[in-house]
């Protein structure tokens, strides 16, 4: 993400640039979260209509939720044999932003990187 765009009060599209490159692009989005920390809450999600173990957001291998184009990672979700670690929910976030990646464009193709190849 390199700019937030809207009308100083809500926010409807998001500038990402790619990696090493000048080359950027600019999506429509409805909402933008962004959140991490101690305290494992899905708070007001509870009424988004997902699915949910324990107050936990169910996903599947691609850390997808029971609603398209949601993702969780970390403390807040459950997949069966979950551990609950701060290492396995950043091991999460490179398959949800692949798979978020193709999800918003299909022709991507879902193949998390090494930092140093980027």
């Amino acid at each position: 993400p390199s700019q937030l765009l809207g009308d100083g009060k809500t926010l409807d599209k998001l500038e990402i640039t790619k990696v090493k490159a000048d080359e950027t692009e600019t999506i429509e989005v409805d909402h933008l979260f962004v959140n991490y920390g101690f305290k494992s809450s899905v708070g007001n999600l509870k009424n988004w209509g997902l699915d949910l173990n324990r107050h936990k957001i169910i996903v599947n291998s691609k850390q997808e939720s029971s609603q398209a184009g949601i993702y969780a990672i970390g403390d807040c979700c459950y997949y069966e044999g979950k551990i609950d670690l701060i290492a396995t929910g950043l091991g999460e976030a490179p398959t949800a932003v692949n798979n978020a990646i193709n999800y918003i464009d299909p022709e991507q193709k879902v193949q998390p990187k090494h930092s140093t190849s980027l």
